[in-house]
């Protein structure tokens, strides 16, 4: 004897399986935002401890950019505030690739200078191995001029 189901009617334990699989799914995407946004929270935390202007916001599912506005271009404002955004992602074990792109003097360079800097964090996952607080883009063309960066 054999038995066929319609291909209307569904079987329970596919169902029920395709329930948990979603139910996993959207329990994982809630987890990765809320972790966007504590790095969020974070970056906007840290530029305000380091009393520095800035705008943050979550951009796509894996990245958030923050437009910072320094009053010099010493790195050294720069290295405090993304050893501070680390130590918070670390903390809430986040993994994290920190990029700064070019000095812009106007407010119309601002989407240049974050598309720079998605860019950078982008070569930089692959060489990234902490040992620098940030990337830049001249650190990163050297490094694939090296053969170092896919």
């Amino acid at each position: 004897m054999a038995m066929h189901r319609s291909p209307a009617e569904p079987n329970p334990a596919d169902t029920a399986a395709s329930a948990a699989r979603s139910r996993s799914a959207a329990n994982a995407t809630r987890l990765a935002q809320q972790a966007l946004r504590d790095l969020a929270e974070a970056t906007a935390l840290a530029a305000r401890k380091a009393r520095l202007p800035v705008l943050v916001g979550v951009v796509d599912d894996v990245t958030v950019q923050a437009l910072v506005v320094l009053e010099t271009t010493n790195d050294a404002v720069l290295i405090r505030l993304a050893a501070d955004v680390r130590r918070s992602a670390d903390a809430h074990s986040l993994p994290v690739v920190i990029a700064v792109g070019s000095t812009v003097g106007m407010i119309s360079g601002a989407r240049r200078t974050l598309t720079e800097a998605a860019q950078v964090a982008e070569a930089a996952l692959h060489i990234d191995d902490g040992s620098r607080e940030f990337h830049r883009l001249a650190g990163v063309v050297a490094r694939r001029a090296a053969g170092l960066v896919p």
